[in-house]
């Protein structure tokens, strides 16, 4: 690319106006991964206890019969 050998030389202040938002994103992506992760391992918990409770009820379901 043509674009490639040419340099391009930033203040300490426009390095840092350019940083400080990707790390922002950077981390505001972590903290959703994070909430994520959290909420999908509370549905397989629910999902998990809800199992249970229907065959604790086919249990009792084949001993009333």
């Amino acid at each position: 690319m043509p674009w490639d050998l040419q340099s391009v030389t930033l203040t300490k202040r426009e390095h840092v106006e350019l940083v400080t938002p990707c790390n922002y994103w950077k981390n505001a992506h972590q903290r959703a991964l994070a909430r994520l992760e959290w909420s999908d391992q509370r549905w397989r918990i629910t999902l998990n206890q809800a199992t249970q409770a229907v065959e604790a009820l086919h249990v009792q379901m084949r001993q009333a019969e």
